[in-house]
């Protein structure tokens, strides 16, 4: 796009170099403070009403928040390395930076239009679904042992999302949709030009199969109203009316 290379061009340099590692690495840190003390995550949650009193932080904070503190959360952390490297080698840093910071820009608006307490979860599952288009056979071993490939790991994650969506009041449910803006704005174009595209080849198919049926042929049984187009194998005589009948009609109507 236009804009986004001349924006990278001009501010390109600005842009932090592995931010997802950056933030993933600050999620490691919490969550081992997490598990030392349960009520330091309070802190750094978005929380619009202590915004407006003056906690300009939870702006950001929220983002190096985990999920949790079980063990799998740690290893979704860990895993967070390698969409930063898929991403980046997909868009580049300064890229990844716009996609980063307008997620985040995208559930601060909608925390404080739709206001809820929230972490960073959602940005996690766009960078997650990012990864998923560009890598969609990329294999990784889940929780160390089981081989799953990156599509179905994100298609798991979207109905584990879609469930929160349908379960959670209607307010809450137009924050998760518009934390999922940047996502939806980035490839949701790529996504409706492909199902047009599919439409088209099905619609040149059905058009090319309608042809073929539609092809002229020189001889027409008519018994059975089969042509040397709808089997090959079929020989052709002229009864003495001038009808034309295939061999296997006038086969069957000899034994009769």
């Amino acid at each position: 796009m236009p804009l986004l290379n001349t924006l990278e061009q001009k501010f390109g340099r600005l842009a932090i170099s592995n931010i997802v590692r950056v933030i993933a690495a600050l999620q490691f840190i919490n969550w081992f403070l997490l598990r030392i003390s349960p009520g330091f995550g309070s802190k750094l949650i978005f929380d619009p009403s202590l915004i407006l009193q003056g906690e300009i932080w939870r702006l950001v904070s929220y983002v190096v928040l985990p999920g949790g503190t079980s063990i799998i959360w740690l290893l979704t952390i860990s895993f967070m390395w390698m969409i930063n490297d898929g991403l980046e080698q997909a868009w580049g840093s300064f890229r990844l930076n716009l996609y980063v910071f307008f997620g985040m820009f995208c559930m601060v608006v909608g925390g404080f239009i739709w206001p809820m307490q929230s972490t960073g979860w959602v940005l996690w599952a766009t960078l997650l679904f990012a990864f998923a288009v560009y890598f969609p056979d990329q294999e990784i071993l889940l929780f160390f042992i089981l081989p799953i490939k990156i599509k179905w790991l994100a298609l798991m994650s979207a109905a584990g999302l879609g469930f929160v969506f349908i379960s959670v009041p209607g307010a809450m449910r137009m924050n998760i949709l518009f934390s999922l803006l940047n996502f939806l704005i980035t490839f949701g174009p790529g996504f409706i030009q492909q199902m047009k595209h599919r439409g088209e080849v099905a619609d040149r198919r059905r058009r090319f199969e309608s042809a073929k049926s539609d092809v002229a042929y020189f001889h027409k049984c008519h018994v059975c109203g089969k042509t040397e187009i709808d089997d090959a194998t079929l020989d052709f005589r002229i009864t003495a009316s001038g009808d034309e009948i295939c061999d296997a009609c006038r086969t069957a109507k000899t034994l009769k």
